[in-house]
């Protein structure tokens, strides 16, 4: 960590657009979690009604 905190610039100017950029890429995954999730739900029901369909008995159950 050391090696990184001397990596970083003394502008000010530029460390804040470091931090912009990191709060920028931070939003966008986080946005792509939230889409991911929902489609991890979507299939997990599409699973569900496949399943019944091909073993009623079991979705019985």
């Amino acid at each position: 960590m050391a090696a990184a905190l001397d990596s970083l610039p003394d502008d000010p100017l530029a460390l804040k657009a470091i931090i912009l950029s990191q709060r920028e890429e931070i939003t966008r995954l986080s946005a792509t979690e939230k889409a991911l999730e929902a489609l991890v739900q979507t299939l997990k029901i599409r699973i569900a009604r496949l399943q019944k369909r091909t073993h009623p008995r079991w979705a019985a159950l």
